[in-house]
């Protein structure tokens, strides 16, 4: 079995460049998606406890993974001892790791020398980032023009803070993921984590060639299966129909528009008309029978 991993550091990141580079990977490796599973995290790279990685640990533990692909290795890990760490117990197990977008494969002790460079790069770039954002800070104290995060506003999330929390960290090493205080970690965890709600629709969708003369309807609709679908834990009722289920996360109404406007109905199009075609499609709640889009 093979395992792609995709990691994004914010929810307001999201992971489709990183899934899309990966399935063109496997597209072109003719590996059929039967044979891949999925994970997908929105942690920082600096806590290696992360709820989906942990998943693929366990099943590279049971032996159930014999291939790793990543967009890039720092998506698994930016510090160089975890890393590096990691890679060699993988490589120990045979595990075979792929990077797509930096085209290196590795195993072996020749793959853990050149991971080991490769996440101590990632780790520099990374105090890079934070001494470039402490001078800056520093320049604009001296210009009297900085006074700090607006009131309300916060370095991470409270949300974040409890999924860490969740996982079984403690406070110190939470504050050191989210890159903030264990004052700052003690004043999240007193806050209430907001529970998104979930609302299941049936998407009915059609991708057409725009003319006889265009080939590509299908490809068109597995990028969107797997880009976009897979998201919201997709069920197809029927293997060759147009129905589809989802179950789609959202705090508003304002937000669910936008996730089913935008984020589905808006990208099935584009990805479409990337190849010449369009799409049909109908969106109606299975909650709420007077809702439709």
């Amino acid at each position: 079995m093979i395992a792609c991993y995709c990691r994004v550091s914010t929810n307001d990141q999201k992971p489709d460049s990183q899934r899309h580079a990966l399935t063109r990977w496997l597209n072109g490796n003719g590996i059929p998606a039967q044979h891949v599973q999925w994970f997908e995290d929105t942690e920082t790279g600096a806590a290696i406890r992360r709820p989906a990685f942990d998943a693929l640990q366990r099943a590279v533990f049971t032996g159930e993974i014999n291939t790793i692909v990543v967009w890039k290795l720092d998506r698994i890990s930016r510090n160089q001892k975890d890393g590096t760490t990691l890679l060699a117990d993988w490589c120990e197990r045979g595990v075979r790791v792929v990077s797509v977008t930096q085209q290196i494969d590795l195993s072996g002790s020749v793959g853990r020398m050149i991971a080991s460079v490769l996440f101590g790069i990632a780790e520099i770039e990374r105090e890079h980032i934070r001494e470039r954002q402490a001078a800056g800070i520093a320049v604009a104290k001296q210009k009297n023009v900085y006074h700090g995060r607006k009131p309300g506003s916060t370095k991470a999330t409270p949300k974040r803070a409890w999924a860490l929390r969740r996982q079984g960290l403690n406070k110190t090493e939470i504050a050191r993921a989210l890159g903030v205080t264990p004052q700052t970690v003690w004043r999240y965890l007193k806050q209430e984590p907001i529970q998104p709600k979930t609302m299941r629709v049936e998407l009915y969708l059609v991708v057409e060639n725009n003319n006889s003369f265009v080939r590509g309807k299908t490809r068109s609709r597995e990028d969107i299966e797997w880009d976009i679908l897979s998201r919201y834990q997709m069920e197809k009722p029927d293997k060759g129909g147009n129905r589809y289920i989802l179950t789609i996360p959202y705090q508003t109404d304002e937000e669910l528009d936008r996730i089913i406007n935008d984020e589905i109905l808006g990208e099935a199009h584009r990805i479409a008309d990337l190849r010449n075609g369009f799409i049909e499609a109908d969106v109606v709640s299975l909650d709420d029978p007077n809702r439709s889009w």
